[in-house]
């Protein structure tokens, strides 16, 4: 592993141009609302109905983006009042229509802007936020230590190891975000640092949004090249603004801290997230989710800006120094993909009762042999399928203890799987009933023992199983 070393000159120009990023945010936002489980805020007007909103309200639930740190909604409204200032001149230059951002709970990182034109309605889910999060810190605490003189234990570069030494093994195993496993002081700096992500992020989505078709001037049919324009316009935006607080290093710091985690955890992902006619891969699935592409052009981008003759915090003399670290970033090694192969399900391809009967095997353990990647409500990936299903997840209930394993399948018919389940469970009672809104749900026990087994037809179509540790 390749370790992040800085001269002592860079080191004062670093801290230098990341110091400035100390400043309070400014932004006002309304108090959050929670919709099912999202986290709904206003930047400006207040919108109650939207199609964003609305999935928020039909998917239910309690309200897992609520459990974020409270100073992201903050960090948010601040970062995007810099990115309009960025995009085109001043705050409330974007017009008079509602803005609203919504935070919704999912893994993979990720965020959007709906296509309108009578209200601007930014998505940002908390796969995202954590991992930012995480990347700050683990980054602000290595550059502190490196600034200070002392080693970097516990952050960015360790971490970065850490998930290397990973590669090439089985899928089934816990990857933590970069959390630094050192506590820190300096949340004013971390805040800075997840700051630039945070601008980058929303000036992205701008970009999308205020050009025409969405596609940020790109004539091109290829995903990356059109993600790439947009970070090209929403980068260069901000370089440009007055006094600006974003610094491409940080943005550069948490791409790369993605491209390392999702190329070891590619296989898993792809396995939630494949449908019929998937790519092979999860890179042939989300190609514009090349972060290493992408933050080698964050780093030519800047590198072309300070060579107009620019001088700020982001293009300080010597800045040759800062950007060539910058870029050292985007050289580290990448981890080998974790194996699929040696996975569970793929032991369990001989059928779906062998699958249904080994999964009622594991309950004992909490599923534990099967647990993958975490979430932050502490719900674990697993590449353990039963047949007839896309994807599983081991869900835990933080109140009691208790853990299920729940596995979806959008497009299967109901009927035929539950006559899967009464042949496989030829000897275990089943109750079935039809809910008020029309759809069947059959529950299955054995002698009133533990666990429990269910399937029902889905709110969005298809069908849902779960086997329950509890009774």
């Amino acid at each position: 592993m390749r370790r992040i070393e800085l001269t002592s000159h860079i080191r004062l120009i670093f801290w230098a141009a990341v110091a400035m990023l100390c400043v309070p945010g400014t932004a006002q936002v309304q108090a959050p609302s929670t919709v099912g489980p999202c986290l709904v805020f206003h930047i400006r007007g207040n919108v109650t109905t939207d199609p964003a909103i609305d999935t928020c309200r039909q998917l239910g639930g309690s309200a897992q983006a609520a459990n974020l740190r409270g100073w992201v909604l903050a960090q948010l409204g601040y970062a995007f009042d810099q990115a309009e200032r960025a995009q085109c001149g001043t705050l409330g230059c974007l017009g008079p229509a509602p803005v609203t951002i919504i935070l919704y709970p999912d893994a993979l990182a990720n965020a959007g802007v709906q296509r309108r034109t009578d209200r601007l309605t930014l998505t940002v889910n908390t796969g995202l936020i954590d991992f930012i999060d995480a990347a700050a810190r683990s980054f602000n605490s290595d550059m502190k230590n490196l600034q200070l003189g002392r080693p970097t234990r516990g952050g960015y570069g360790d971490w970065m190891a850490s998930v290397l030494g990973l590669g090439g093994q089985r899928c089934v195993f816990q990857v933590a975000f970069p959390t630094p496993t050192v506590a820190s002081a300096d949340l004013p700096q971390e805040q800075a640092v997840a700051s630039a992500a945070y601008q980058l992020v929303l000036a992205h989505e701008l970009s999308h949004f205020r050009t025409p078709q969405f596609r940020c001037n790109y004539s091109g049919q290829d995903q990356l090249g059109l993600e790439m324009s947009c970070d090209r316009i929403a980068e260069s935006s901000l370089l440009r603004v007055t006094n600006t607080t974003f610094t491409p290093v940080a943005a550069v710091a948490w791409m790369m801290a993605m491209e390392v985690y999702e190329r070891l955890t590619g296989p898993l992902y792809h396995n939630f997230y494949m449908g019929g006619n998937a790519p092979p891969t999860f890179e042939g699935m989300f190609p514009a989710r090349d972060w290493k592409a992408r933050s080698r052009q964050i780093v030519q981008t800047w590198n072309a800006f300070c060579g107009t003759g620019a001088r700020s915090a982001i293009c300080p003399d010597g800045y040759g120094d800062v950007i060539r670290f910058a870029d050292s970033l985007t050289q580290q090694p990448l981890p080998t993909p974790c194996s699929p192969d040696s996975a569970p399900h793929a032991q369990t391809s001989g059928g779906f009762c062998s699958a249904l009967k080994q999964a009622l095997s594991l309950a004992a353990s909490k599923f534990a042999s099967i647990k993958g990647v975490s979430y932050r409500s502490g719900d674990s990936q697993t590449t353990f399928l039963i047949p007839g299903f896309r994807s599983c997840t081991v869900q835990n209930d933080a109140d009691s203890g208790d853990s299920n394993l729940f596995c979806s399948a959008p497009t299967a018919k109901y009927a035929d799987l539950l006559q899967g389940y009464k042949s496989c469970l030829s000897d275990w009672a089943v109750e079935e009933h039809v809910d008020k809104s029309g759809r069947r749900h059959a529950n299955f026990s054995h002698r009133g023992l533990r666990p429990v087994v269910s399937v029902w037809e889905s709110n969005n179509g298809g069908v849902s199983t779960s086997v329950d540790e509890h009774e």
